[in-house]
C-alpha cells in the first residue's frame, strides 16, 4: 500500500516538474518574442531620429552658408581665410 501511494506522489510530482518546465519554456519563448518587437521599434526610433538630425545639420549647414554668402554679396566679409 505504502509503495502505491509512493508511486502515485512520484507520477504527480514528476507531471508537476514537467509542467513547470512546460510553463517556464512557454514564458521564456514570449518573453524572448516580446524583447525582440521592442528592439525592432526601438531600433527604428533610432534611425528615424538620426535621419531626421541629419536633414537638421544639413539645413544647419545650408542657413550658414547663406549667411556667409550674403555677407560677401553685401560687402560685409571683404575674404574668406
Amino acid at each position: 500500500m505504502r509503495d502505491a501511494v509512493w508511486q502515485n506522489t512520484r507520477v504527480i510530482l514528476f507531471l508537476a516538474f514537467g509542467a513547470l518546465l512546460l510553463l517556464t519554456a512557454v514564458l521564456a519563448y514570449g518573453t524572448f518574442r516580446g524583447s525582440d518587437r521592442i528592439y525592432r521599434d526601438v531600433t527604428s526610433v533610432h534611425d528615424a531620429y538620426r535621419q531626421r538630425a541629419s536633414v537638421l545639420n544639413e539645413i544647419q549647414s545650408e542657413i550658414y552658408l547663406s549667411a556667409l554668402l550674403s555677407k560677401l554679396a553685401f560687402g560685409e566679409i571683404r575674404e574668406i581665410r
